[in-house]
């Protein structure tokens, strides 16, 4: 019962950290949107460093495990920022056609 508690307080810590990505890479300001990739790829290094006796291949192996998430916030992130993009490339056509 306790793994099934601690289980769904983890995801929805993921889903909120998703959630503040997706309106964080929203904003017409590039820099937010990189706010959480840029800490998650902090704490990954922290976590590949801090292994006691590593092997190269097990601080590689855990430094990409733990860039997991800062790859989906990275989709997340650019994806978002194709839209915002696409959107004013319109926009300015749209200007243009008008005059």
């Amino acid at each position: 019962m306790e793994e099934l508690v601690l289980l769904l307080i983890g995801l929805l810590i993921i889903v909120g950290i998703i959630a503040l990505q997706i309106s964080l890479s929203k904003q017409v300001n590039k820099w937010p949107g990189l706010i959480l990739p840029i800490i998650s790829l902090f704490f990954s290094m922290i976590i590949s460093f801090n292994l006691l006796n590593p092997s190269i291949i097990e601080v590689i192996i855990t430094f990409l495990v733990s860039n997991i998430l800062t790859a989906i916030l990275i989709v997340i992130y650019f994806t978002h920022r194709g839209k915002i993009i696409k959107k004013k490339q319109i926009d300015k056509m749209n200007i243009l056609d008008l005059e």
